[in-house]
């Protein structure tokens, strides 16, 4: 404790503390030191300290007080029953923040008189709208209570007097403002408001002193440690572009969920996960040969045992449009610890008057101490485990029974990989039961399983902390408005900013997973007022796709679940498709290669009614996607009748790609498509945009579906090739895309899969090998399979569809020759069949908003 005073004359004293490596400042009044001698006497009943401190009324010479104002407060800090006191600990700004290493240096708190105002809370209600007129009168429903608040490098946290519970948070962000006020009826008055969320912090102060001190310390965390938050940003971002990012790519199931089970296991503090669907018992790591260790409720219990705080928020779907069983995953994972809380959002009472519920969460995200961050496609939920050989069956002895124990008479030789619901096809039966997760759902005898194809990342560090300060905004939003009663919930904090040092000395994840490697990061989303509480949207998703687009020089790779774009006649908005032609056209006029590659499924994940059904959510989906790339002011459209790039030359420029697999079910032949349900682009092998977006207006317009992304930037450069010209091109980016290529193409393992996918611009490459082997193997397929392979170039119509399904292909007819021409198959790579129902007029709605819903 240090003790200094500008001038005898000055009323005031400054005292700086320091405890372990926190050190501040408080401003303290004489006379405040005089009355905590009879606040001390009060407490332990003990005049003698008065002497022992050595300080009473009539010392007051000024060159000894000073002094003898240190030995009283290193003395009064000294004694058991008083430097804990609430009194105490209220003159010098100690709270139960104060010394939270990971919470930022310590910054000035105390106690105020505060009232919250969250101005969109119940907006569209009747009694929203009357708060909103009476807030206009300045009425203010609510008391003004004492509260202690506590400022950290980039938020202001609110909490009970007295006590460790948060009672609100405000995030810094670019739209932050200081508002004082003096007169008559708002005297000593400081408002924080955020117009980005919609917020509004309330406080009274006992004078213009005390307004002033918090104003200055506010201003200084603004343009110090929170300035990164309170500029603005790429894109429109929340979240800064960070440099020197470490980051790791997973492609398909098995090694993102082992890594994320790793993670899970190392988590010392807080665990954040936020998807769209999630069941308690997927396993991780798999086979599981008699072990349920690595089931996901375990692991999340054993780690709320060890005292891990655990928050989970899932996307709270109307049971009868998408049975995901949120309601059994809360009571189920609630069940296990109180350390793990549980959020369903959006409340689907209180959200029915605002017309939101045909929109959804959609990120898949886990989060470690806000130290890791695991993101993209895959939901730890039923059927996302695969591995890169997506194989279609898995006949062999369950390892645990239907209540969840051990099966210990199991052979390692003979195992499932998907137990229960864990075996999907989609395509024969829509997941039901969701609560009943060991039960058979489809008949894994007769159907093949519906293979998962996705992409995921993981990044460190401070991207690491922006993607959670996502999840924490979101979190205390829906906190707030709508489980304030939870028991087991409280508002989230973010952690500092990390330092070079810091993230220099952090481990990570075991080999192979920590292979990373360096990138410009910045974390990106989709989020409006429903889903973030927001005032307006964030679109930066969409804006960093245009933006990686228009700056591409050789090459664009798209894999996505969903493409619906650029039909604005039909209210289709985001112009992801418009920008792909102008790039391409710009390169049909000057004569450059260029070349587009597009990745997406065979057909839209729901049950297969095609033809059968009108109006089925196969068709409508069918109908968008086809319209974006295909039909009349389509990509492929416009290229031809306003680039006027001959129809022979288009596919020069775009290749529109699907994937398929075979196997052997009870020794016949089957085959499946494999479901691509990556959202990811690459531009030039140097930027990488890869999230849980999918290229439609759902995910981008920033107002319909919540989404999280990231856009990586490399630094790490390394030789490579494009059109036969040497270039440097991204470590990160190039090896995604040339581990995506050979898995495609069936390279993966063999001594020159690197070196054939190396350059994918040059036509030896490109037309030789990419484009012929899609198109041998959608050859195959048809001759082995027949009308098993749908869709069909072979179906324009509705009519053709049903007569081309009843087709025999060599399965059927020559079985030996089907084995023999299937084992031609390389990879999983086939064309998407641009002329599939091309004479057939599509259904494109069932009801209104469907157009929405589906776009």
């Amino acid at each position: 404790i240090d003790i200094s005073r500008p001038s005898m004359w000055e009323c005031s004293y400054k005292v700086t503390l320091k405890h372990g490596q926190f050190k501040w400042e408080v401003d303290l009044a004489r006379d405040v030191f005089l009355s905590l001698q009879q606040t001390i006497v009060k407490i332990t009943n003990d005049k003698s300290l008065l002497h022992d401190i050595g300080l009473t009324e009539d010392q007051t010479s000024h060159h000894k007080f000073n002094e003898r104002l240190r030995e009283f407060l290193i003395a009064t800090f000294r004694n058991a029953k008083l430097h804990r006191h609430p009194n105490i600990l209220s003159i010098f700004e100690i709270s139960p923040l104060s010394f939270i290493e990971d919470l930022g240096d310590k910054m000035k708190e105390g106690i105020v008189r505060t009232k919250v105002n969250l101005l969109v809370e119940l907006r569209s209600s009747v009694i929203g709208h009357l708060c909103q007129l009476l807030d206009g009168f300045n009425f203010k429903i609510g008391d003004w209570k004492t509260r202690w608040l506590t400022l950290k490098e980039s938020s202001v946290a609110v909490l009970s007097n007295g006590s460790k519970e948060i009672t609100d948070v405000l995030l810094f962000d670019e739209s932050l403002q200081l508002l004082t006020c003096e007169g008559t009826v708002k005297r000593h008055r400081m408002d924080i408001v955020s117009t980005i969320q919609d917020r509004k912090l309330e406080f009274r102060f006992s004078g213009k002193d005390d307004v002033d001190l918090w104003k200055n310390a506010i201003r200084s965390a603004i343009n110090g440690p929170g300035r990164v938050w309170t500029q603005k940003k790429r894109f429109g971002s929340f979240a800064p572009q960070r440099k020197n990012c470490n980051a790791t790519w997973f492609v398909d199931g098995e090694n993102y969920m082992s890594a994320v089970a790793d993670a899970l296991m190392s988590a010392k503090d807080e665990i954040f996960i936020a998807d769209w669907a999630l069941s308690p018992f997927v396993f991780l790591k798999r086979p599981n040969v008699g072990d349920i260790a690595w089931r996901l409720d375990q692991i999340l219990k054993q780690k709320a045992e060890e005292g891990v705080k655990i928050q989970v928020i899932i996307y709270n779907a109307i049971e009868r449009a998408t049975e995901l069983g949120a309601d059994f995953t809360e009571k189920t994972l609630e069940a296990l610890h109180t350390n793990i809380s549980v959020i369903l959002h959006p409340d689907l009472d209180d959200h029915i008057v605002e017309g939101v519920l045909i929109w959804s969460h959609h990120e898949k995200m886990v989060i470690v101490d806000q130290t890791l961050a695991f993101f993209g496609g895959i939901d730890l939920y039923f059927g996302r485990w695969d591995t890169h050989d997506h194989c279609l069956t898995d006949i062999g002895q369950a390892t645990i029974d239907c209540g969840g124990n051990p099966i210990p008479t199991v052979s390692k030789e003979r195992y499932q990989c998907h137990i229960g619901k864990d075996y999907v096809n989609t395509f024969v039966r829509g997941l039901t039961d969701p609560d009943k997760p060991f039960e058979e759902h489809i008949d894994r005898y007769v159907h093949p399983r519906m293979p998962w194809h996705d992409i995921a990342v993981c990044v460190y560090g401070q991207s690491a902390r922006d993607a959670a300060r996502h999840f924490i905004q979101q979190h205390n939003y829906y906190f707030s408005n709508e489980r304030k009663d939870h028991p087991h919930a409280s508002f989230l904090l973010p952690r500092k900013e990390f330092t070079e040092a810091e993230i220099e000395q952090t481990s990570y994840l075991s080999e192979p997973v920590s292979v990373t490697k360096l990138a410009s990061c910045q974390m990106i989303r989709s989020l409006g007022d429903w889903s973030g509480g927001l005032c307006g949207k964030e679109d930066s998703i969409l804006r960093a796709y245009l933006y990686a687009i228009d700056n591409a020089e050789h090459f664009i790779y798209i894999e996505n679940q969903f493409l619906v774009s650029s039909l604005p006649d039909q209210g289709v908005i985001n112009t992801v498709v418009d920008h792909i032609y102008a790039k391409i056209s710009h390169a049909h006029k000057i004569g450059k290669t260029f070349r587009v590659i597009i990745s997406i499924p065979l057909l839209p994940e729901f049950e297969d009614n095609l033809g059968v059904k009108d109006g089925c959510s196969m068709e409508i989906i069918l109908y968008w996607e086809l319209s974006s790339l295909f039909r009349k002011g389509s990509l492929i459209d416009k290229l031809i009748n306003e680039a006027k790039i001959p129809k022979d030359e288009v596919w020069k420029y775009v290749s529109i790609n699907a994937l398929r697999n075979y196997g052997y079910l009870n020794n016949k032949l089957v085959t499946e498509l494999i479901y691509l349900h990556s959202k990811l682009m690459i531009v030039d092998d140097m930027v990488t945009i890869v999230g849980s977006a999918n290229l439609n207006d759902r995910s981008l317009l920033g107002y319909r579906d919540s989404e999280i992304a990231v856009i990586l930037e490399d630094e790490e450069l390394e030789d490579g090739h494009f059109d036969g010209q040497p270039v440097k091109v991204g470590k990160f980016s190039h090896s995604l895309r040339k581990h995506i290529f050979m898995e495609s193409l069936g390279l993966l393992g063999t001594t020159d899969g690197n070196k054939i996918v190396e350059d994918p611009i040059i036509e030896s490459f490109y037309k030789d090998v990419w484009m012929m082997t899609a198109q041998r193997n959608t050859d195959l397929f048809e001759k082995v399979f027949g009308g098993k392979c749908v869709p069909s170039n072979s179906a324009k119509t509705f009519s053709e569809l049903n007569e081309f399904k009843k087709l025999i292909g060599l399965v059927t007819s020559n079985v030996d020759e089907a084995h023999e021409v299937a084992s031609q198959i390389r990879g999983h790579l086939v064309e998407f069949p641009h002329h599939f129902l091309e004479n057939q007029e599509l259904q494109n709605a069932m009801f209104p908003l469907s157009t929405c819903f589906y776009t």
